[in-house]
Parts: structure tokens; sequence; C-alpha cells
């Protein structure tokens, strides 16, 4: 509890500091004027004595002009209660006036503010009163109040500006959930597909597979809540998925990797090669009846990563290409459009080979994690 008290006293005598830094050079300039316009007319006069009361006469208004600030923004004109609070504020503005004049009276007689006033001394009290609540009404309460106003206009815009910002990010949050998890059921599924297959032909290939979909399913719940993870962790999320297709394909699929050991803790998308690898294999070898080979590139360059992934496949078909790919690519794409902005490419291009090419480029940023690839995807060229 005693710190929210520090931060309150904290905040009131910075108010107040303000406040006699403005109303200082005010009264110093008012005295000064007053000195001028004595000196002028040929009255005898003294320019410090002068200048000391006119120190002491607006002492209160700089006591008091934090309190009708902080009633300004405790009360604010701009809501539906603005007609109760202005009601407030006027009685708070005679008080403050009246206050003000009385302590103005005590130290500095009638006589003295008012002496050319030819009148009794109780309607030259109640003239003084009257004068001197209109001027701080209409020079000081009210402006000080329209100040708090725009404080708040600004606050609260400020915090529109800030909530604006968390409701857009949630929303891309929630946006790139979703494009993860239509990754994820979309490669089950086909998988489920392959081991029911193999259940009449293969059992002990398809016990094999169930195995490693286990462990994908174990990955893919532990990264569940994360949208970037370290290059070698995607590799390993590969190399699993790789080893269901490398049983159900056997020799007819090759990989070959080229990955680069400077980029191995590079931050990817998570699951981002999984359906690009995918697509690979259902477009590229999975057409061949020889079989084929999928590369795998990945390689930092200039504060970029480099991604690629290839096939020696027919290519697509003209549907294909008009409908962009498919769900892996139109997916992968909206991701890193969502994750990075304008700083990501992304192309499908006819490979060397004849098949298709993917290349991905992503800003390099270096996760804080360091591990190995496991044995099966040493980073180095090779095909299994």
């Amino acid at each position: 509890m005693e710190a929210p008290r520090k931060k309150w006293h904290v905040r009131w005598l910075r108010m107040w500091l303000i406040s006699f830094c403005v109303w200082i050079p005010l009264s110093s300039y008012f005295g000064f004027v007053i000195y001028v316009w004595q000196r002028d007319s040929g009255a005898p006069t003294q320019f410090f004595p002068i200048l000391t009361k006119q120190l002491i006469l607006y002492a209160i208004a700089a006591v008091l002009s934090p309190l009708v600030y902080f009633l300004g923004r405790r009360f604010p004109l701009a809501q539906e209660k603005w007609m109760k609070h202005a009601a407030l504020h006027l009685v708070a503005c005679l008080l403050f006036a009246w206050t003000s004049a009385v302590y103005r009276i005590s130290v500095l007689p009638v006589k003295d503010v008012m002496s050319n006033v030819p009148s009794s001394h109780l309607t030259l009290i109640w003239r003084f009163f009257v004068s001197y609540t209109m001027d701080l009404s209409i020079f000081v309460y009210w402006p000080i109040v329209g100040l708090a106003q725009i404080a708040i206009f600004r606050q609260r815009s400020r915090e529109r500006e800030v909530r604006a910002v968390e409701l857009q990010a949630q929303l891309a949050e929630a946006q790139l959930r979703a494009l993860k998890m239509q990754v994820q059921p979309h490669f089950f599924f086909n998988t489920l597909h392959s081991i029911s297959s193999l259940m009449h032909t293969d059992v002990h290939a398809a016990d094999k597979m169930i195995s490693r979909l286990s462990d994908l399913l174990r990955m893919s719940l532990e990264s569940a809540d994360t949208q970037e993870c370290p290059l070698w962790q995607e590799m390993e999320f590969l190399d699993k998925y790789l080893q269901i297709e490398q049983i159900r394909f056997s020799d007819r699929l090759s990989i070959s990797l080229a990955i680069d050991p400077d980029a191995r803790d590079a931050a990817v998308p998570t699951m981002i090669l999984q359906p690009l690898v995918e697509n690979a294999v259902r477009h590229g070898v999975s057409k061949r009846t020889a079989g084929g080979i999928i590369r795998i590139r990945a390689s930092r360059e200039n504060g970029w990563l480099h991604l690629a992934v290839e096939d020696n496949g027919p290519g697509f078909s003209p549907a294909q290409e008009s409908a962009g790919g498919g769900l892996g690519l139109r997916n992968t794409r909206e991701r890193l459009e969502k994750l990075y902005g304008a700083q990501q490419s992304f192309s499908v291009q006819k490979a060397s080979e004849g098949g298709v090419e993917v290349r991905l480029r992503l800003p390099f940023t270096q996760q804080l994690q360091a591990a190995s690839f496991p044995a099966e995807m040493e980073p180095v060229n090779r095909k299994n």
C-alpha cells in the first residue's frame, strides 16, 4: 500500500510544481506592468514591494490550480452526465473565486485594490468580489477545466489507438492459429488414410507409421501455442513426417538436404516446411512410377533466411496453377504475410528438372534455443 501513496504524492507535487512555474512568471509580469503604470502616472513607487505583493496575491491561484485541474479530470464535460458536472463546476468555480478573493482581501485592503472607486466600504467589497469572481472564472478556472478536457481527450485517443493495435494483434493471432490448424488436420487425415491402406498389405509398416504419427502428434501439441520455432526444431518435425512418407513410398522417395549450419537456429514459422514437402510428395513423387527426389535447402545470406523445397515431378497442371497450387501453398503464403508483412517473399516456379520449386525468403532472427539436428537429418547434402 505504500507504493501507491508515494506515487499519489509525487503526482500532486509535480502538479503544484508546474502550477507555481506558471503563476510565478505571470505574477512577475503583472507586477512589472503595475510598476510601469504607477511610474508613468507620477506616483511614487518601488518595484520590489510591488513584485512581492503580486507574488503573494497569486500564490493562492498557484495552490488551487491543481485542485481545479483534478476536478476537471474527475468530472469531465464530455460524458452523459455533463449537465450535472457543469453545475458542479459552477459551484466549484464560485468557491475557487471567492476563496481567492477572501485571501486577497486578507493580504491587501480593498481600498488599495479599488481606491479609485468612490463608494462605501460594503459596496466596494461587493464590487470587488463580483469583478474578481468574473476575472478568475473567465481567465483561470474555466481555462484550467478546458485543459483538463483536452488531456482527457488525448488520453482516450491514445487508449483507443492502443486498443485498436491490441485488437488487430489479437485478430492476426487468431487468423494465424486458424491457418496453422488448417495444416494439421489436412496432414493427419492423409496420414491416417495411408495407415488404413497399409493395414491390409503390410501390418508392420502400418505399425511403424502409427508410432511416427504418435511422435508427430506429441510434437504438434507441444508447439500448439507458438507461431515460430528454430529451424532445427522444424527439421526435426519434418524428419518424423518424412519417415512416414518413406515407409509409404519405400525406395521411390529420395530426400536431399542442403542445410547451412549457420541457419539452424533461425526462427521460422512452425510447420512451414511440412505442407510444402507434402505438396511435393503428392504432386511430384507420387506422380512418377519410378519415384522421385525432394530437395530441401536452407541458407543464410545478408540478414535473410532462404528456404527452398524442390521436386522433380511433372509440375502443376494448368488448373492447379490457376488455383494457386492448392491449400498448402495458399496457407503458407497467407501465414508469411500475416507474420512478416512485406518483409518476406514467396515464389513458386518451375524446377530445373521439370517439377516445382517453392522459395521462401524471411528476415533472419536467431532463436535463443540451441540444439543440433537429429542423426537422421544431419545438415549435409545427402540422399536417403
